[in-house]
This record gives structure tokens, sequence and C-alpha cells, in this order.
């Protein structure tokens, strides 16, 4: 049975949303299209699975959405996303919410539930700069972003600790470790993955994706993390240097290591991300 923000049961019958507290490029839409099929749930059908590219709300939740001094109409959003939802369990998965925690309990309290994720910061990291970067682009942004980003989950999870933590690693392993996180009977799952990806239903990416990175780079995320490594020990991360990250990558899975270093390639080419 879940339970709601103030930690009382809360019947799934009875519970209107489920928010994923998570960050950009960590798992997130495979995540919830996974869990909204587990609970035969609503999944807004907008941008990458997310109530912020909803009608209605998106010129607000979109504007600065990582300025966490912003200030939404969460009782407009609420009405808008329950419109939607027709009855159902609203599936609630955009990134930025994780910043706003304090406004969404006020609004979304008493029946509403969550879990938290997160993935590793040298997926992360190479991840967000496949997809926003170019050739010459520094990881140190990037990599900052993901301590702000880990800080907020690491929050919510002290301040929600109840709430099921389910890391991209964990779940693309083994599916079901939701089910069991959450109470609830394992359905057949077929999903479309990510809009604009090759990949389909439920596939660890971490190798092939990882493999971007050169090992500079890695070196480089790991000298930025290492202030942090108290930050990574909870959530069951580690520090890496850079050859022994790809040669760890290659030994465990030859061909998506080989994909994501092809990809490099072809970016440091000036090919779009494929």
């Amino acid at each position: 049975m879940p339970k709601n923000f103030h930690g009382n049961d809360l019947d799934w019958q009875d519970c209107k949303f489920l928010f994923i507290f998570c960050p950009n490029n960590s798992g997130t839409t495979i995540l919830s299209q996974y869990i909204a099929s587990q609970l035969d749930a609503y999944l807004p059908p907008f941008g990458n699975f997310e109530g912020q590219m909803a009608p209605g709300v998106k010129p607000m939740m979109r504007l600065n959405a990582w300025d966490e001094t912003r200030e939404f109409d969460w009782l407009f959003i609420r009405t808008r996303w329950e419109a939607l939802a027709k009855g159902r369990l609203f599936v609630e998965a955009s990134p930025p919410n994780l910043l706003r925690p304090r406004a969404i309990v006020r609004y979304f309290g008493d029946d509403a539930t969550a879990v938290t994720s997160l993935s590793d910061p040298y997926q992360h990291t190479a991840s967000c700069l496949r997809r926003y970067g170019k050739p010459g682009t520094k990881v140190g942004g990037i990599v900052r972003s993901w301590v702000i980003k880990a800080k907020a989950i690491s929050g919510i999870r002290g301040d929600w600790p109840h709430f099921p933590f389910l890391p991209y690693e964990r779940f693309v392993a083994q599916p079901r470790s939701v089910n069991d996180a959450l109470s609830l009977p394992v359905r057949p799952f077929e999903g479309p993955g990510k809009k604009g990806s090759d990949a389909e239903g439920i596939q660890d990416l971490s190798p092939r994706t990882t493999a971007f990175l050169e090992p500079d780079e890695i070196d480089r995320v790991t000298e930025l993390l290492t202030p942090h490594a108290g930050l990574l020990e909870p959530f069951g991360y580690r520090l890496w240097e850079g050859h022994a990250l790809h040669t760890s990558l290659e030994e465990r899975t030859p061909q998506e290591f080989a994909k994501g270093r092809d990809r490099r390639n072809a970016w440091n080419e000036g090919a779009a991300p494929a």
C-alpha cells in the first residue's frame, strides 16, 4: 500500500497522482511508462510523457523551469491535470518538479504518492553531452548540475523516507523491483521507449551511453565529483578513472560499448545525435 506525502496509508483507488522525482536524462521516460502500465494509470502523452508539456500548463511550467525561485499556480495545474486524467491515476515525471516538493505537497499531499530515482553521474553526463552539447563542450556544467539535482533527491529522500527509491540501474536490471517496492502485481509491459531513440522496451543503455565519454572527460567528471564523494555513496555510485571505466564497460557489454564509441566518433565529425 502506498503512502501519501504525510506518511499515511493511501489506497491505490484513492490515489490521484504519483510523482516521479528524478533528474532529466536519468531514465524517467521508461520508468514512467512502466509504472503507468503496472497501475493502468494515465500517462500524459506530451513531450517525453511529462505533465509539464500538457496544453494549458506548458507556458507556465516550461518558463525558466529549472529556476527554483519561480512559483507556479499548482492549483491551476492540478485542475488541468485532473481534467486530462478523467478520474485515473496521473503519473507525473517532469524532472524540474524535484526542485519544488514543498510547493507540491501543499496541493497534492493528501491524495498523492511519489517515488525517487537517479542515474549514475557518468551516464547522466554522457547523455546530456550527447543530447545538448557539441564537439568542444566541457562537461563541468553538466556535472555541477548533476550534483545539484542529486542533492535535491537526497533531500527528498530525507524528508520523505517512506517513498521508494528506484535507481535507473536497479530498475533496468530487474523491472519487477518497482512492483516489489510499490506492492503491485506484475503486468505485461511493451513500452515505446524514449522518443527519438532506437530503444524499445526496457534495456540497460548505460554502457552504450557512458562509453560516449572520452577517458579525459571521465577523469574530469571524477575530479569534479571527488569533493562530493559522500553524496555518491548512499546512492551506490563510485568514482572512476577514465581508462578503467572504459575497460569495465567494454568487458561488460562489448557490443554496446562499441556502439557508444561509434556514436562519439560520428558526433565528433558533426553528425546529429542518434
